[in-house]
């Protein structure tokens, strides 16, 4: 399941950079496949599933409150690593993803390479992280 899930998260990033939207579709097949694949395998149980949901919930709710600063397609994608992943280790991979994108931020401005108004491609780093923790943490 988690090599699934890394490959989806690759695909969505590379539609996040190149053109700031991601594909509903994919995201929904990817949803549907992984709770098919948990419920008919007894991969992971349903509270494992719903807590991994509240991360990506949180995530669009804040993505509704701030008018999308921060795109629903984030909280998709946290919807899609919470339901592989679990509450608390998709908890970890927001946080991680968070950490690499603020780091990032800091490098872009500290050495010219963006003002404080340009866009950054959020995904990648939700990528990185779950790969980072799914495979190596």
């Amino acid at each position: 399941m988690n090599f699934f899930v890394a490959v989806i998260l690759i695909i969505l990033s590379w539609q996040d950079i190149r053109k700031k939207k991601i594909n509903l579709g994919i995201c929904i097949i990817s949803i549907s496949f992984i709770i098919l694949g948990n419920l008919l395998y007894h991969l992971e149980s349903l509270f494992f599933m719903i807590s991994g949901l509240l991360v990506g919930g949180f995530v669009m709710i804040v993505s509704y409150i701030t008018k999308e600063a921060i795109g629903i397609g984030d909280g998709v994608a946290f919807v899609i690593t919470g339901l592989a992943a679990g509450g608390i280790m998709n908890f970890e991979i927001l946080i991680i993803s968070l950490f690499l994108a603020s780091f990032s931020g800091m490098y872009q401005l500290i050495f010219k390479k963006c003002n404080r108004k340009k866009t950054m491609a959020f995904l990648p780093f939700i990528t990185i992280s779950y790969i980072l923790r799914s495979f190596i943490i």
